[in-house]
């Protein structure tokens, strides 16, 4: 389902966050909050004995280019001139969910900069994207690189799920 509505596009994402949210307390028992003020710093933030972490995370619906399946993740880093996605987060780490597919990936962000700094060949730098074509970022396939630079890992798929964060 594509949109080119910004607040559509805002509310699946948190509904996307809340469905990663439910996953990681009923699977992991992990305490879990919302960002309550909805800025750019971060979305959901991990709580447990062990670790007290940050997330950004990212809803991939619309991964069809010329109704063509493009396998790409996109890594938003400016919009409308300023920092957004990877670069104006604070989050401690970035995550990518492609809800229709189960998958998601996950790494810690200073790490994924890191990557993407030492191995320039493998992100495609591209501008004029989504908003208006006021975004810019880049991408990378994910099966071709995506296990390389992401650890994936497998989200339950149902249409319950689906339904609830595209509806």
């Amino acid at each position: 389902m594509r949109t080119t509505n910004f607040k559509t596009d805002l509310e699946i994402g948190e509904r996307a966050e809340r469905v990663l949210g439910n996953y990681l307390i009923d699977n992991f028992n992990y305490e879990i909050e919302y960002n309550k003020d909805k800025d750019m710093k971060y979305d959901l933030h991990i709580k447990t004995p062990l670790m007290d972490l940050t997330l950004e995370l990212k809803t991939d619906a619309y991964e069809y280019y010329h109704k063509r399946q493009t396998n790409n993740i996109f890594i938003e880093t400016s919009c409308s001139g300023k920092k957004s996605g990877l670069i104006g987060s604070s989050a401690d780490m970035f995550a990518y969910y492609f809800p229709h597919l189960g998958e998601l990936y996950i790494q810690y962000i200073e790490k994924l900069k890191k990557n993407m700094i030492e191995n320039p060949d493998k992100f495609h730098y591209v501008s004029g994207c989504g908003d208006g074509g006021r975004v810019n970022g880049y991408l990378i396939n994910r099966y071709e690189w995506g296990q390389d630079f992401f650890n994936m890992k497998r989200m339950p798929i149902n249409k319950k799920i689906i339904d609830y964060i595209y509806h």
